[in-house]
This record gives C-alpha cells, sequence and structure tokens, in this order.
C-alpha cells in the first residue's frame, strides 16, 4: 500500500512527479550522491525531453528552466531540508553569495540520493566456529 500512497501523493502534487523523473534521471546517469544545482537539473530536462512543469514549450530553456525549476524547489522544500519520497531522498544544502553585481543571494544545491541504498561487501561474512569446546 505504501506505493499506493507514494503515487495518490504524485497525483495531488505535479511537482513532486517532476522531482521523481529528476531523481530517475539524475540515478540513471550515475549521478546520485552529488550536489547538483538548478542549472543542471534544467540542462538534464532539456537533453532528456522532459517538460518542466509551469512552462510553455517555447520557455523549456536553460535560461528561463533554472528559475522555474528553483520555485518548484522552494515550493516543495518550503522551511524543510530534505524531501522523501518513493525511494529517493532529496537534501537542499544552501549557501550564501553575491552575484555579479554584488548583491546577496542564496545558492541552493541538491543532493539526490535512494532512501534505502542496496549494499554490496566485498566479501561473505566468516563462518561461524564449528568448534564449540574452545580451544584445546
Amino acid at each position: 500500500m505504501d506505493g499506493h500512497e507514494a503515487a495518490k501523493q504524485r497525483a495531488a502534487n505535479p511537482n513532486l512527479s517532476f522531482l521523481r523523473v529528476v531523481a530517475i534521471k539524475l540515478n540513471e546517469r550515475n549521478r546520485l550522491n552529488q550536489h547538483t544545482s538548478a542549472s543542471e537539473i534544467a540542462e538534464i530536462c532539456l537533453e532528456e525531453n522532459v517538460e518542466i512543469p509551469g512552462l510553455g514549450a517555447e520557455n523549456q530553456t536553460v535560461e528561463q528552466g533554472p528559475q522555474q525549476i528553483g520555485k518548484i524547489m522552494g515550493g516543495l522544500f518550503k522551511d524543510a531540508a530534505e524531501v522523501v519520497f518513493d525511494e529517493f531522498r532529496v537534501v537542499r544544502q544552501q549557501e550564501q553569495g553575491r552575484s555579479e553585481a554584488g548583491n546577496p543571494l542564496t545558492l541552493n544545491r541538491y543532493t539526490f540520493s535512494l532512501v534505502n541504498p542496496v549494499t554490496s561487501t566485498t566479501s561473505p561474512p566468516s563462518p561461524p566456529s564449528l568448534n564449540p569446546a574452545g580451544p584445546s
């Protein structure tokens, strides 16, 4: 039923569906667990033909995309530092910076990761000792 509940959440919030598609594309590109900016997300969307919600076809550009993605992310995160959905987690890191004109601005970086990543071990666990009497 967890999958059903997640699908209901995405249906109620198209921006969450968009974020899931972005997470899947980043996973396919082996870009999980790396800082990603709104500009990089916009570039991936353009390369992968992923429509950025809220932009008309003529505005699906590297100039308009990052600003719209910033609005989408702001709405999804609000005051939270992370958003968890389906098998993904997205963490937002904010840094204070300056624009080219010297004005203060907040820079957002997003790190997409799997909620329960499957870890592989390099060697199998040691078998239990077969000598119950201990050392002789």
